[in-house]
């Protein structure tokens, strides 16, 4: 292979070849590239691709233990100790539900009612001794199935082997790979539960392995230690636990009563201090797009789209530096929505005795519009609650328009005819595959837009047209095997697929969400095999 292919290898090209010669594939396609080049050319960055190889559970084979400790008071998981990255593990009960009650109740309150649905989605695949994990700011919550499945009228009791089981199996192996303490959640009034085995089994495969522990106590204490008492692991002796166990109750009535005065007043003011910031705050700019949907997903959890008019929607477009992560990850996606079977860019000049056309990302703009972000959110959150987390997979389509329409698609998003804000006020057709006054078209795929940006006309060489990427939820989606003109939505589903799969009929225009406007540029596609490595 020579090296000059590596600039056209795609990402999953990149990823097998790294993988062949024994390397970790690094995040970006631009680092992978600099790797598989470096390896190409004789190691000479040897010491780079060494440190990027090895497995993180590899390097953490140490003799050095973890440590061990009882969260005072019994804590709340759902406010872990601590810092750094933490993998909260709570124990679920075969084939059940989430429960909106206790832990499950204060996770969920914690960390978004999302968990709840994704939880549920896998509940019938739940086996003992399985964990599920759902990644949450920078935490990583583990439900781990280590409660047998109630009979009528009882508890679900404790299966001290599917607890083992999901610690040295999963549990273990996640928090070396990120490198993250354990906080566990535990009721010792879990019937058929012996805190002794559950400590016996941390101790093996957390503690041995170097990994730190905290463990949150449920309810009343066992085998005679108080749960309030902060303990490292065989740093106290029994008499010394017995004596602190004995001094806790006074220590916590004294501070009590010498903060009585001031609980009150103190309880006013932080209750004041919601109230006046509650109004005033702020969102993080796009730039960090992760951070910025989750204030988003956090501020409309009780919202309806009522709350988020149109009529008050603004927008804001920030050019994004072609020298940035973002603007590479952003190539991706482009590259990847490319149909690369256009008739008019392949096919047509092939028989011409032209060159096909390729395209290429010469600019972008990112669209910060927190009403139709606002908007796509609730729609999701309606759409989960509806359909489920898999039919809810959220989506990329494309819509190419004259540069002048831009800005107000970016303000209200794509309109339906007729709507009040769409100053559209004629149209060609009454759709394809279903009408334009109930619902809106986007495409899967960016080259198949490109001509509608360019007055219907196909790019030529050298030249450029822009289409906007949106964020995207067909939800249950229709598939139309022919052309119907005008026809309404279909009843039970969101979106009609057209017949030939290039595009979605969504049926509301909170389904989608502008997230960047995009630059194009056409090019002839001089590419040989010697390009490819083919030669």
């Amino acid at each position: 292979m020579s090296l000059s292919g590596i600039d056209k290898m795609k990402k999953p090209e990149l990823i097998e070849k790294l993988e062949e010669l024994g390397i970790d594939p690094s995040k970006t396609v631009a680092d992978m590239k600099y790797q598989l080049r470096k390896a190409l050319e004789g190691g000479s960055d040897n010491d780079d691709s060494e440190k990027d190889s090895p497995p993180p559970k590899k390097k953490k084979k140490t003799s050095k233990k973890g440590t061990f400790e009882e969260v005072d008071g019994g804590g709340d998981i759902a406010s872990p100790e601590g810092t750094g990255k933490r993998l909260l593990v709570h124990c679920v009960a075969k084939g059940l539900r989430w429960s909106k009650r206790g832990t499950m109740g204060r996770l969920a309150t914690a960390y978004g009612k999302e968990l709840i649905a994704t939880f549920d989605a896998k509940t019938h695949t739940h086996k003992l001794g399985a964990v599920q994990f759902h990644p949450v700011k920078k935490n990583t919550i583990a439900s781990a199935v280590c409660l047998a499945k109630p009979s009528a009228g009882s508890a679900p009791p404790f299966d001290s082997a599917a607890f083992d089981v999901a610690l040295e199996d999963s549990i273990k192996e996640r928090a070396l790979k990120d490198s993250s303490s354990v906080h566990i959640d535990i009721d010792p009034r879990t019937p058929k539960l012996l805190y002794s085995e559950v400590k016996d089994a941390i101790e093996e495969h957390l503690i041995n392995s170097g990994i730190d522990v905290y463990v949150y106590k449920r309810g009343a204490g066992v085998s005679g230690k108080s749960t309030s008492t902060l303990v490292k692991r065989d740093s106290t002796s029994s008499a010394e636990s017995e004596a602190k166990t004995k001094k806790q109750p006074a220590k916590k009535k004294k501070r009590a009563e010498t903060e009585s005065d001031s609980s009150d007043s103190e309880d006013a003011k932080q209750q004041q201090k919601k109230k006046k910031t509650k109004k005033d705050t702020v969102i993080p700019d796009g730039s960090d797009k992760e951070e910025r949907r989750k204030h988003i997903t956090a501020m409309v959890s009780k919202k309806t789209l009522a709350d988020y008019p149109l009529e008050e929607s603004s927008v804001k477009l920030v050019s994004v530096d072609r020298d940035t992560e973002e603007f590479w990850d952003l190539e991706e996606r482009f590259n990847a929505h490319l149909q690369g079977r256009n008739e008019d860019y392949v096919g047509k000049r092939i028989k011409d005795g032209k060159k096909p056309i390729r395209f290429i990302l010469i600019a972008a703009e990112r669209v910060e519009n927190i009403t139709l972000e606002a908007r796509f959110e609730i729609m999701k959150k309606d759409l989960i609650a509806s359909r489920g987390v898999k039919e809810t997979r959220e989506r990329v389509s494309f819509h190419g328009t004259h540069p002048k329409n831009c800005n107000s698609i970016c303000k209200t998003s794509l309109l339906r005819f007729k709507h009040s804000l769409n100053p559209c006020k004629t149209q060609s057709d009454d759709g394809w595959f279903g009408t334009n006054t109930k619902g809106v078209y986007v495409s899967r795929y960016a080259d198949y837009t490109l001509k509608y940006a360019n007055r219907l006309s196909p790019l030529r060489p050298d030249e450029t047209a822009k289409t906007i990427l949106f964020r995207t939820l067909p939800g249950k989606s229709k598939h139309i095997p022919k052309i119907q003109t005008g026809m309404d939505p279909t009843p039970g589903f969101d979106s009609h697929s057209s017949p030939d799969f290039l595009e979605w009929y969504l049926f509301d225009e909170a389904q989608l969400c502008p997230e960047y406007v995009l630059q194009v540029r056409a090019e002839e596609d001089t590419r040989t095999k010697a390009d490819d490595g083919m030669a």
